[in-house]
């Protein structure tokens, strides 16, 4: 049985999706401008650490939304981005400017160390 307001109290339980309506995604570039919309709505309403559990390809298009170039993620990697706010001027005026609100310093790209055995690991490509 979950519990979530007792054992994860961290849980945003009443969470609404930041994007209603999904664009067709016929590249990369469709997916990150989502991805970019995402993140950035996601900072801007929850203060702190942020988990965020995703598949290959957007995890890669998140590296690439957060100007690190690493763009190979393979199943079960892990990456760590630390965002620092860099104005604190009104949200609104820069709303839509990720690169303007924050700094993304990239502290683990794609690791798999946490793997015991990783050599039948997939990598997916963006």
């Amino acid at each position: 049985m979950f519990l979530w307001g007792s054992e994860y109290n961290l849980v945003d339980t009443e969470y609404e999706p930041v994007l209603k309506q999904y664009l067709p995604e016929k590249d990369e570039y469709t997916c990150e401008k989502r991805i970019r919309q995402t993140i950035e709505s996601i900072l801007d309403r929850y203060p702190g650490n942020i988990l965020i559990v995703s598949h290959g390809s957007p995890t890669a298009a998140i590296h690439t939304v957060l100007g690190h170039e690493h763009r190979e993620i393979g199943y079960c990697a892990v990456s760590k981005f630390v965002a620092t706010p860099l104005h604190k001027t009104d949200m609104e005026t820069i709303k839509d400017n990720l690169g303007f609100k924050y700094s993304f310093d990239c502290q683990l790209a794609g690791d798999l160390s946490h793997i015991s055995d990783p050599t039948n690991m997939s990598i997916n490509r963006l």
